[in-house]
């Protein structure tokens, strides 16, 4: 007897050494696609999550996977995708305030502003509703988004409304401080705008703590470098330019993979005629951003709303003088 065990000992090893059944790769990648801060990392382990699904998972584990990889889409600005996958997660879970506030992010990215505000509504009527006793705070979401898309219809009056209200209710909310700061911009009353911009940069600095306990990483100041990029392009607006390159630089110094601030150092170093410099930094913002080279990339995008008439001309003059200058 012992003999036969002895001739199936190896293959019963390999047997309990095997991959993981299907539940277990879903939970890794389930796992790892919740913890990164990389979009390109959170699309990919989600859809092999989606992959690896089986019914031993369960619908409710599915629908995270399918609501992870919607928001990777959201970021990278793959809107289309982002709502299907939304709308997934809608028939796995249900309704909840953060599919509607999260859909309605993608509405805008894809300039559907009536469908957005009817998502936020739908948000807004959980979030205010007598059964709501969650965090208080999170009251602010909606409003902030609903901010966001009057500032983009140019309703300015109605996203300052909003906005101010999402302020009163959570006044650490950066976000919210950073949007004011936009619609003054865009109004061209630069020291309004520059106060919500300090504003908004004070208490991103203030959450900052919160964020790398979350992602259990070093240095979390994304954020940070966001509303620096933005005082940058509000010294740029002015013609500032000395200001603008000390701002963008900071922005730089907190985050690398950000587009933004590699467009304005290469605009000004167009400005000075720095040819070198300027297909440098306009080279790294295309390789973090390919879409930039399209002029109609920049028309009523909510990632970058700040685009005026002698700014496209100056982006359109540098990808020009990338592509076809010797």
């Amino acid at each position: 007897m012992r003999k036969h065990l002895t001739r199936f000992l190896p293959a019963l090893l390999l047997v309990l050494q095997s991959p993981p059944a299907f539940a277990s790769d879903f939970d890794k990648y389930l796992e790892l696609s919740s913890k990164t801060r990389v979009q390109e990392e959170r699309l990919k382990y989600a859809s092999k999550a989606i992959e690896s699904w089986d019914y031993e998972c369960g619908e409710k584990k599915l629908a995270q996977a399918y609501f992870s990889r919607a928001i990777a889409y959201s970021f990278l600005e793959e809107y289309e995708k982002a709502v299907a996958d939304y709308n997934k997660y809608e028939e796995l879970e249900g309704e909840n305030y953060r599919l509607f506030s999260n859909r309605a992010a993608a509405y805008v990215g894809l300039k559907k502003y009536e469908e957005a505000l009817s998502e936020y509504a739908r948000a807004k009527n959980i979030l205010f509703g007598p059964d709501y006793n969650g965090d208080p705070k999170i009251k602010a979401v909606p409003l902030k988004g609903v901010c966001q898309v009057y500032c983009m219809t140019g309703e300015y009056d109605k996203a300052v409304k909003n906005c101010r209200e999402a302020v009163k209710i959570n006044p650490q909310y950066d976000q919210a401080y950073a949007q004011l700061g936009i619609i003054y911009l865009l109004k061209k009353d630069y020291k309004k705008s520059m106060e919500y911009f300090y504003k908004a940069m004070e208490n991103a600095n203030l959450n900052k703590e919160k964020h790398v306990a979350k992602f259990n990483i070093k240095k979390d100041c994304y954020h940070i470098a966001e509303h620096y990029h933005f005082i940058g392009w509000n010294y740029y607006l002015q013609g500032k330019t000395v200001s603008a390159d000390k701002y963008f630089s900071r922005s730089l110094g907190c985050s690398g993979d950000y587009w933004g601030p590699y467009l304005g150092m290469a605009l000004l170093s167009d400005k000075k005629n720095e040819m070198k410099k300027m297909k440098k930094y306009f080279e790294k913002a295309l390789k973090l951003n390919p879409k930039i080279k399209e002029e109609s990339y920049f028309r009523g995008n909510p990632q970058f709303p700040i685009v005026t008439p002698g700014l496209a001309k100056d982006i359109r003059q540098a990808v020009n003088l990338y592509y076809y200058s010797e």
